[in-house]
């Protein structure tokens, strides 16, 4: 698709191919796996909350279980992945925080040259479907966006959901992140 539209460069978007990135990134030389992790509890509320509006597309997705799941499988997956060259961490909060610093990080990772063109806003149409409502926000303005875990989930099970996700990769990715310009961890080329 990229290639028919005169394109050397693709995005793809899916977050359940975190778990294949190893075998992709091995099969693609010089790809660049960009992965962006969000703080887990917000994950399992996204999730949870999503499931609630939209209950005929994500039935089995109301349990906060589901969302623990999805996210630990998901940091563990980015965890082994940056043991291999060409992945990158960008942290939502960082991204959010500072977009343009962490663009520009971003981009030096990916030997891009950073254009401001890149702080604008796109058209969603781009990159979601008409049928992703749960979407509807994706072309709004980039800012912190409201935590829903306190709201959603009363405190014994925002402590179970705590307590069960791998918050301790996610400490170390942080750690690896703080050391690097713009928060943006790069596992390398390789070569």
């Amino acid at each position: 698709l990229a290639q028919a539209h005169g394109k050397d460069v693709w995005i793809e978007k899916t977050p359940r191919h975190v778990l294949h990135a190893r075998r992709i990134g091995r099969a693609i030389p010089g790809l660049l796996c960009v992965h962006m992790v969000r703080r887990g509890e917000d994950v399992v509320a996204s999730i949870v909350d999503r499931a609630h509006r939209f209950p005929d597309r994500f039935p089995r997705q109301t349990d906060p279980d589901y969302g623990v799941h999805q996210w630990n499988q998901s940091i563990r997956a980015t965890q082994l992945a940056i043991e291999d060259p060409g992945h990158a961490v960008v942290f939502y909060d960082g991204l959010v925080g500072d977009v343009e610093g962490t663009m520009r990080a971003l981009c030096a990772v990916a030997g891009l040259g950073f254009e401001p063109a890149l702080l604008t806003q796109a058209d969603a149409t781009a990159f979601t479907s008409a049928k992703e409502e749960w979407k509807s926000q994706v072309g709004a303005p980039i800012r912190p966006a409201e935590s829903k875990f306190e709201g959603l989930f009363p405190e014994d099970i925002r402590i179970r959901i705590t307590q069960a996700l791998s918050t301790e990769i996610l400490l170390r990715l942080k750690e690896l992140a703080s050391r690097e310009p713009g928060g943006v961890f790069f596992s390398g080329s390789g070569g």
